[in-house]
């Protein structure tokens, strides 16, 4: 057997990836992290999948998680191996939920999955069968992966482990699942004490059984008790019924008075309604405009405002007499004016008279007389300026009030044309709306307005009395409503209750007490064929506590069969362990021996002691007593014989960094045993390092090299 390709649709790492590898020696090559060990457990995982061994159901190991694609929702591939010239592809679908193995015929592309191994634990087809290939074997024998730098106690005690596993592999590994089957077997039946087991399910079911048969015979008593009790529940129900029929009549009665009350009232507001129609039809208007009259009486107040304004506007221009006051102002100017011409005619004859008095000094000596004429020159002067200065304050003050009084007027005529303006604007907009309204005047706007706004409110009243109609009786409703009415005449013998309510009330409550009546009367008569159904299968009852007092003895019975086997079968599992040490002895020696070139006698002890034996002094040595690299060649031996000896198969063996502990001498050794290996048996080598391919390359080209 040999494995031809792997494809990785999505395992760890890998996305598409396809590798193919051919019979004999296949080298896969990569650094660290490069995705070997990642290959390696791809090729377990498409074998066994992640499952826990020894399990009944389906569960998974922690590689499962370790190896779960991280960017994709599948996590699946495909194996295609040759064995016995027929090429077998496995496809495997690891997503929990959906696993799924199916095996093809690559040749031809048939499902041939019925004719492999199917494993009922966890419901899946498998491509070995178990006591030829499971995951312990396997990874026990043909999958040998890096010890890594332990002491020599540690990898004595692993290669301790892996005979033990031995001890459940082959031979043994059948005699183990044997008694494992045995023992389950036996626990499946159980003791007395379990609940869940058999032997105490039986007892118990006895138990109960023969508590049916007492519980038959006490209520056969009760059956008489209950049929009289039953009886007379019928009396009353009989008697609850004539009660509630005449209530019920009672209560037709006052629904048909009911019905013809409402009828008469809704046919009177109809009735209503037709005289507001009337009333409407009688009322002719011209459609005017709601908004438009708002507006229209606002503009209206809007100029009483304004000629109010104007009239106040006018009242107040009449309080200013700006031209009486512009004459008695102009006077007063006039009168300084004059005032100040005199002063200045006055000065002017003083000054003349100065001057003469002056040239009359000269001529005669009359000084004093000149003195004087200076005086009166300067007293005119002080005098004519002091009219010409209250001349200039008058004339200023008299133009400033002048001024201002004629500003004043001109504000006041300004805001009367300003509100006439206005006024006229709104009269105008007035009679436009008034036209656009097809009316002469406000007044007949208001008739109009008025007229509408009656057709409004009848309207108005009109849809409130209809939806009052519509609320007494659904137009949809009329019609039965009608012929409830009508039903009267049938129960007008029937007293008419006013409270219809009440009335109900009590038929409700009869009704009650019926319906309470005829289910505690089928309680009882349920009651009653529960106990006659048991006393009809009493003697079922019996029969069945017969037979199970049987099954018990059965049970006991095969308790004491299958300790009985147990006990002989681990006494044959000695005898078979005896039988086969020899010949494993033999077999490690001989692979101890090519691969160690020392070595050649290996014994394995009833207890599972490994030994060797020293060439030279022909002492057996114990194997914590070598060295780590003979403990390592040691270890690689007892993996090939174990699987040599245990499966009949030539599984490919696959190598993941075994040999990094190994000097360039034991390298050579071990490759040298590989390659004669590899003549009928493929060898798949997971290596970080180069040397195995030089080493390899020495004794042989007859290898194929892949680099991850």
């Amino acid at each position: 057997m040999y494995i031809k390709e792997l494809i990785i649709t999505s395992f760890g790492k890998y996305q598409n990836k396809k590798i193919s590898l051919k019979p004999g020696i296949n080298i896969i090559y990569g650094e660290n992290e490069a995705g070997k060990s990642t290959v390696h457990k791809f090729i377990e995982a498409m074998f066994f999948g992640f499952y826990k061994d020894y399990k009944s159901r389906r569960t998974y190991n922690p590689d499962y998680e370790k190896y779960l694609p991280m960017f994709s929702s599948s996590y699946e591939g495909i194996l295609i191996y040759e064995e016995d010239c027929r090429e077998v592809r496995i496809e495997r679908n690891l997503l929990k939920g959906k696993d799924k193995v199916v095996l093809y015929d690559e040749g031809t592309g048939e499902d041939i999955s019925k004719e492999f191994y199917y494993d009922s634990a966890i419901k899946l087809y498998a491509p070995f069968e178990e006591s030829m290939m499971n995951r312990r074997i396997y990874n026990n024998t043909v999958s040998i992966s890096q010890l890594g730098c332990r002491t020599s106690k540690e990898l004595s005690e692993e290669l301790k482990d892996y005979l033990a596993n031995l001890g459940e592999s082959k031979g043994d590994l059948s005699v183990q699942k044997a008694l494992k089957s045995l023992n389950d077997s036996y626990n499946e039946i159980g003791t007395e004490r379990r609940k869940d087991s058999p032997i105490y399910k039986v007892k118990y079911h006895i138990k109960s059984l023969q508590e049916d048969k007492d519980k038959i015979r006490s209520n056969m008593i009760k059956v008489e008790e209950l049929t009289e009790e039953i009886n007379k529940i019928e009396d009353r129900i009989q008697k609850a019924i004539i009660e509630r029929e005449e209530y019920h009549k009672n209560i037709l009665s006052g629904q048909s008075y009911e019905a013809l009350c409402k009828v008469q009232e809704y046919e009177s507001k109809l009735k209503e309604n037709n005289e507001i129609l009337k009333k409407i039809s009688k009322i002719s208007y011209e459609e005017v405009s709601e908004e438009e009259y708002d507006r229209i009486k606002g503009m209206r107040t809007e100029i009483e405002i304004l000629e109010k304004h104007v009239e106040d506007m006018i009242s107040k221009k009449g309080t200013h007499k700006t031209e009486i006051k512009d004459e008695q102002n102009q006077q007063r100017v006039d009168s300084l004016k004059e005032k100040q011409n005199q002063s200045k005619r006055f000065m002017i004859l003083s000054s003349i008279a100065s001057i003469c008095g002056l040239l009359g000094s000269i001529l005669h000596p009359l000084f004093y007389t000149l003195l004087i004429f200076i005086f009166f020159v300067i007293y005119f002067y002080k005098k004519t300026s002091d009219y010409g200065r209250q001349y200039e304050e008058q004339r200023k003050a008299v133009g400033e009030e002048f001024v201002f009084e004629r500003q004043k007027t001109k504000e006041f005529n300004e805001t009367i044309d300003d509100y006439k303006s206005k006024i006229e604007r709104l009269d105008l907009e007035v009679r436009k709306l008034l036209q656009k309204n097809k009316v002469v005047s406000i007044e007949a706007y208001e008739a109009h307005l008025k007229s509408k706004r009656d057709v409004e409110a009848l309207e108005k009243q009109l849809e409130n009395s209809t939806i009052l109609l519509e609320t007494l009786i659904p137009l949809k409703e009329l019609d039965k409503w009608q012929a409830k009415a009508l039903e009267y005449s049938q129960y007008a013998q029937f007293k008419v209750e006013l409270d219809l309510d009440a009335l109900v009330l009590k038929k409700n409550a009869k009704d009650k007490e019926i319906n309470d009546m005829n289910l505690k009367k089928s309680k009882l008569q349920g009651s009653v064929e529960s106990i006659l159904d048991e006393l009809v299968d009493l003697s079922d009852v019996e029969n069945d506590i017969h037979y199970h007092e049987r099954e018990l003895e059965k049970l006991q019975g095969k308790q004491d069969a299958l300790q009985l086997a147990m006990d002989t079968i681990q006494k044959l599992s000695a005898e078979i362990h005896n039988e086969f040490a020899p010949e494993l002895n033999r077999l490690l020696g001989k692979i101890v021996g090519e691969i160690t070139e020392k070595y050649k006698v290996v014994k394995v002890s009833k207890d599972l002691e490994i030994k060797v034996e020293d060439p030279i002094y022909h002492q057996f040595i114990d194997l914590n007593k070598l060295s780590s690299g003979t403990m390592d060649q040691i270890y690689f031996a007892f993996r090939l014989g174990l699987n040599e000896f245990i499966s009949s198969t030539t599984f490919p063996v696959l190598l993941d960094e075994t040999f990094i502990q190994y000097d360039e001498n034991r390298l050579s050794n071990v490759l040298k045993y590989i390659i004669k290996k590899s003549s009928n048996r493929q060898i798949i080598i997971f290596t970080s390092q180069r040397r195995e391919m030089e080493i390899m390359s020495k004794y042989t080209e007859d290898f194929q090299i892949i680099k991850l």
